[in-house]
């Protein structure tokens, strides 16, 4: 009986090691290491026993053995709650993240748009190139700064290929989107977030649709909507420009947000007497 319930014991150790070991490779070294004298000591077990006669060495030897399994037991229940402990705590920090950059992408997209719409009524068309021009890569300077990320925005169809070109990661996610909306999800409801290594580092990698609104029209609609002088001042300024033909509710890009892991996460925004806290861009 005895024998048969330390079989029983190992084998479900084993099970269990299998499961803890995807925690970590020290982990799995260690239950490795506990596994192997537990099956050295099983078999000692085994040794003494002969046609179910105990004998006196062999009652001794059995219970140190067990002993020492009941030992190692507690270990690897002790053990087997860390990779759980690890997980959650990453799951939270995660979290965080995501919602750091949520926030952030929002105010974004919300500031961007207000400060179009002020720049059309007061100073027509031509005075909205200079909020994406101008404007988005001084917050983007900003606060990338203050918060020690990558803040931008990209588009397959780029106005500036010096800035808003996509990487290969985000233009995966911009794929995602487009199937996605496909589907019949909407955009606004869309995120994109994942841990990712580059280079030997970690990152948080977040990505929010940017949609075009009516307003948009103007600089980046079809070629009659955009009036003379803007399509005269973009091919100046923008003589690789291929950020027209959209119309409203169409997918522009997205903001996209690099977050190092090693890094403490921090929201630091920028401020000024005229206007909200915003995190910045720059295309």
């Amino acid at each position: 009986m005895l024998l048969i319930t330390g079989k029983y014991i190992l084998i479900n150790w084993i099970r269990l090691s299998d499961v803890i070991a995807g925690g970590g490779k020290i982990l799995a070294r260690i239950l490795y290491g506990l596994l192997s004298e537990s099956f050295r000591m099983a078999r000692e077990i085994e040794q003494h026993f002969t046609r179910m006669e105990l004998r006196a060495i062999t009652l001794k030897k059995s219970e140190i053995c067990m002993k020492e399994l009941k030992n190692i037991t507690a270990v690897m229940i002790l053990l087997a709650g860390l990779p759980l402990a690890l997980t959650t705590a990453q799951a939270d920090e995660l979290l965080e993240r995501e919602n750091a950059a949520k926030r952030a992408s929002i105010d974004l997209i919300k500031r961007l748009g207000a400060e179009l719409k002020t720049e059309m009524r007061n100073n027509g068309a031509d005075g909205a190139i200079k909020v994406c021009r101008d404007l988005a890569p001084k917050i983007n300077s900003e606060v990338s700064r203050l918060n020690g990320w990558r803040v931008t925005r990209v588009s397959d169809k780029v106005r500036n290929p010096m800035l808003g070109t996509p990487d290969v990661w985000e233009g995966k996610v911009l794929e995602d989107f487009e199937q996605r909306a496909a589907k019949g999800e909407a955009y606004a409801d869309m995120i994109h977030g994942e841990t990712v290594t580059e280079n030997g580092r970690q990152y948080y990698r977040f990505m929010k649709p940017i949609t075009v609104a009516e307003v948009c029209t103007t600089c980046h609609g079809s070629s009659e909507q955009i009036p003379a002088s803007v399509k005269a001042q973009l091919a100046m300024e923008y003589p690789h420009d291929r950020a027209t033909g959209y119309a409203p509710g169409d997918l522009r890009g997205a903001i996209s947000i690099k977050q190092p892991m090693d890094a403490p996460l921090s929201t630091g925004f920028v401020r000024d007497a005229n206007f909200q806290p915003i995190i910045a861009s720059d295309q």
